[in-house]
């Protein structure tokens, strides 16, 4: 049946009891019964089906209610196609094979069997595809289906029920509404509940995803009113979970919490671990959401657990326990363990066909290794999660995967991406906003034409006013909305145009007086050697004249009065220490880091040898060396011969 299959065709619940084990309760035999006799009246497991749902109820419901049962097998016995065992027994062997088999040899096959075996076999090999999650086989068998049975309603409506899910998995979801409406305008004139409620969970689902909550939450009702009628536990309990999920989604984790803990008891005393799973996810999500995360994770262990231990559980299903558990260590700020779990989990991708969760699991580990200072494999996740959701309409992990982005170019100093990301944010931002606003306006709207229908009934020229009025309302609505959002975007452009001013001019600033000061430093540097030149010029100037006035043989008693004076000037060191650390602070300025990197590089260099080059960095001559240093021009060239000899690329001067 559709329903059995595709009941779980959920966001967060992918395949849940695809391996065909039911709890064979007197509901359920009903309903299975009637949906597979019922509308096509060829498969006599429907007849069988109720005649097993007879056999329960012949001693716990009146006669009434059995001949009730009895008239419908008989009706369904009076339309059905006769099929035989061995027909049967064929048609389960060419499900089985028909994959392997070339397109000439299943029509031939086909050929063998009658028309109610073939479409069984068409609509059984279509469930199977969707139990592997294939969309391309799913859609080999359509395209069959239809071919083999052209122009009939029924089919149609069956493939296009399996055309939405294979759009819903490709992101199409407006094709995907599409293709369910048209499925279940077909439905809604016959009498099978199950279907439509089957329909009905599957738009929700679609609607889910794309943020439209109130639509999916009202569809999810629906579908439990039709199940309640078709009286299937485990339909409803599955439609229950589905229900909780959109209300935790909905961030109504009181109710969601609500309905898994009323139903997951239930369920645990049955054989279904994919619903099982499925139920304490929903439980643990709801749990997050009254920021209970140590529940949260239990929930999510328990999940985990029944996943990996259920034989034949779906790898998607395995993929998606693990995102979920590690999301609530990462709640608990168990940093380490959520990203050893991402990690494994990770290893199992290439074994997921249902890629709708992709894109939050990449966040989710991106986000785990920001925190954990993992800065660039971080953002080589969060670019993966922009590369899958450019295709989809999935606006929540956009704006996620550009938060993150952000973050991490300003931790990184990237200052420009970093607005560019931030941008990007805002428009997602923005988007998820605009679509808000438009839910409550669809919502008011509804609101406005159901009560203008009432008052209809009272005045129809009242009727024809109000629906003036409504049509303004709408329209200066609307028009408040866009001249709003035009607004608020002109508002934003014009406070980011001038923030980015303001920081060119801070940064020039900052250059300029950067600029300045070294030039400043610079000018003080020149100064203080340059009188330390004018200095030793003059202290060598007096010492000529010394010199001369000593040659003098008439001035005996001046010429030891000038040898005293002589040898006071000389005593004194002409570059002193005191001076020798003004000017290495004054050249630190100008030239910071030098001398420190000429030692580094050359340990063994000698604090002359040094000076001579701190004043070759300056650019003065053999002369202007001389003279700050106190010693003759030959002096200095013989200095810078040997630092040539030892150091050839330290000397930037030739003279």
């Amino acid at each position: 049946m559709i329903f059995h299959s595709a009941l779980f065709s959920n966001k967060h619940f992918d395949a849940v009891n695809r391996s065909g084990k039911r709890s064979k309760s007197p509901s359920t035999a009903f309903v299975q019964g009637y949906s597979a006799g019922g509308q096509k009246s060829g498969h006599i497991i429907g007849v069988k089906n109720l005649l097993v749902l007879a056999h329960y109820c012949r001693k716990s419901v009146g006669f009434p209610i059995l001949l009730m049962l009895l008239l419908i097998t008989f009706e369904c016995c009076k339309k059905t196609e006769t099929v035989s065992p061995d027909e049967h027994q064929r048609l389960q062997e060419l499900v089985a094979v028909a994959d392997s088999l070339s397109e000439q040899d299943l029509n031939a096959r086909l050929a063998l069997l009658g028309e109610t075996s073939r479409d069984s076999f068409y609509q059984q090999s279509i469930e199977q595809c969707y139990s592997r999650i294939d969309s391309s086989c799913i859609e080999h068998y359509i395209s069959l289906y239809k071919m083999a049975f052209p122009n009939n309603p029924e089919v149609n409506a069956f493939c296009d029920f399996y055309n939405a899910v294979t759009y819903q998995w490709a992101g199409r979801y407006e094709a995907a509404e599409i293709s369910y409406a048209k499925a279940f305008d077909f439905y809604s004139t016959t009498q099978n509940n199950f279907k439509k409620a089957n329909i009905l969970l599957a738009r929700g689902g679609n609607m889910g995803i794309q943020g439209k909550m109130s639509q999916d939450i009202n569809f999810k009702y629906k579908a439990l009113e039709y199940l309640k009628l078709s009286r299937d536990s485990a339909g409803i309990f599955a439609a229950s979970l589905m229900l909780a999920n959109t209300l935790a989604n909905n961030r109504d984790f009181n109710k969601a919490l609500e309905i898994t803990q009323e139903i997951l008891p239930q369920m645990m005393s049955k054989d279904d671990p994919a619903g099982q799973s499925y139920g304490f996810i929903v439980q643990g999500k709801s749990f997050s959401g009254i920021k209970d995360y140590e529940n949260a994770l239990k929930s999510m262990g328990e999940c985990l657990h029944i996943r990996k231990t259920a034989n034949g559980a779906p790898q998607s299903q395995i993929f998606e326990a693990y995102y979920w558990y590690c999301k609530c260590l990462l709640d608990l700020n168990r940093i380490d363990e959520a990203i050893d779990s991402l990690q494994v989990a990770e290893r199992l991708i290439n074994k997921v066909t249902n890629h709708q969760l992709l894109p939050v699991f990449y966040n989710t580990l991106a986000k785990a290794l920001q925190l954990d200072g993992q800065l660039s494999k971080a953002e080589e996740y969060a670019q993966i999660c922009l590369q899958l959701t450019s295709k989809r309409k999935e606006m929540h992990a956009t704006m996620s995967s550009n938060k993150i982005l952000y973050e991490i170019s300003k931790q990184q100093g990237r200052y420009s991406e970093a607005l560019k990301y931030h941008e990007m944010y805002q428009i997602a931002s923005d988007s998820i906003f605009s679509v808000e606003k438009e839910k409550t306006i669809q919502r008011l709207t509804t609101q406005f034409e159901t009560r203008e229908k009432e008052e209809k009934i009272v005045s129809l020229t009242r009727e024809n006013s109000l629906s003036k009025q409504r049509n303004w309302w709408i329209t200066g609505t609307f028009g408040l909305l866009i001249f709003g959002i035009w607004y608020t975007f002109r508002l934003k452009l014009q406070r980011k145009k001038a923030e980015l001013m303001l920081e060119s001019e801070r940064f020039s600033q900052q250059a300029k007086l950067h600029e300045a000061e070294n030039e400043h430093n610079r000018k003080r540097l020149e100064d203080y050697a340059q009188m330390l030149i004018d200095r030793n010029e003059k202290i060598a100037e007096l010492n000529r004249q010394i010199q001369h006035e000593n040659s003098a043989p008439e001035q005996s008693t001046a010429a030891d009065e000038n040898d005293f004076l002589a040898s006071q000037i000389f005593n004194q060191s002409i570059l002193t220490p005191e001076d020798w650390e003004k000017f290495k602070a004054h050249y630190e300025l100008v030239f910071p880091g030098f001398m420190a990197s000429i030692r580094f590089q050359y340990p063994e260099i000698s604090p002359a040898e040094l000076r001579i080059l701190m004043l070759d960095k300056m650019g003065l001559s053999t002369r202007e060396c001389g003279s700050v240093l106190g010693i003759s021009q030959d002096s200095v060239k013989k200095a810078r011969y040997r630092i040539r000899k030892k150091y050839s690329t330290l000397l930037t001067s030739s003279d």
